[in-house]
């Protein structure tokens, strides 16, 4: 099945904003997901990380486009998808419990620049995304005035919290969520 969603702004974010990012993400059933994050209008201009691929720590500190997937029993993974082609793979027992390094494939990620944006594509393989109940979309977005920005599906925290429990909005299909 695929899904198209609009990713909203934090709320107290204290740059005025002038963007956009959509994402589409094609979720099966499969071992594996596609996501399409597809940032645009930033008149300011977005700082992109240098170009190097591979498997890295610590991207969500710059532009970045993250990923989340929980299991039934509340478990989670997160990707996150850097602009340089770099990614990282994490598994949680529960919310920011355990963190360790997930045993997953590399990526398959295409990067597009575009004036005022950016189109970021990816392939994420990972055996339990047929087992998922729900998916977090998010992105973190640093512009070139010096602007941080937390983009997700919805932000139920009073602080940008990717990981929250309730930032895992995008329901499964192949689970029968609504």
């Amino acid at each position: 099945m695929q899904f198209e969603r609009a990713l909203v702004p934090y709320p107290d974010t204290t740059e005025p904003l002038a963007g956009r990012i959509d994402v589409e993400v094609d979720w099966e059933g499969r071992s594996w997901i596609h996501v399409v994050f597809r940032a645009s209008g930033f008149s300011d201009g977005i700082v992109l990380p240098a170009a190097g691929g591979g498997r890295r720590d610590e991207l969500w500190k710059h532009t970045c486009c993250e990923v989340f997937g929980r299991r039934q029993d509340r478990s989670y993974a997160e990707f996150n998808l850097s602009p340089s082609m770099a990614w990282a793979a994490y598994g949680f027992s529960g919310y920011r419990a355990d963190m360790a390094d997930l045993n997953v494939g590399e990526p398959r990620i295409t990067f597009e620049k575009s004036e005022g944006g950016f189109e970021l594509t990816a392939i994420l393989f990972w055996n339990e995304w047929p087992h998922l109940d729900a998916i977090g979309l998010s992105a973190v977005i640093e512009t070139v005035g010096g602007a941080k920005s937390w983009w997700a599906l919805n932000h139920p925290s009073d602080k940008p919290d990717f990981h929250h429990p309730e930032s895992f909005a995008l329901k499964s299909p192949v689970l029968g969520k609504p």
